[in-house]
């Protein structure tokens, strides 16, 4: 992957995470943050439709890819 696409693709990621959920959640915990990071990476991976992907799960669109 060449780094002018991964920059771009980085920065969407990352306001989409803090959209959703970052701004949304108090931790009051340093270990409630990686855990809700984990759910979060779970279900972006698993259950969130990407337009880039062709409105496809990501997991979904790897196995069509290989």
């Amino acid at each position: 992957m060449t780094r002018i696409f991964f920059i771009p693709v980085a920065e969407a990621i990352f306001k989409i995470f803090k959209t959703e959920l970052a701004n949304h959640i108090k931790f009051y915990e340093f270990g409630a943050i990686g855990t809700e990071a984990q759910y979060y990476v779970n279900w972006y991976n698993y259950h969130h439709i990407h337009g880039f992907l062709g409105y496809l799960i990501p997991a979904k669109a790897r196995c069509l890819t290989f």
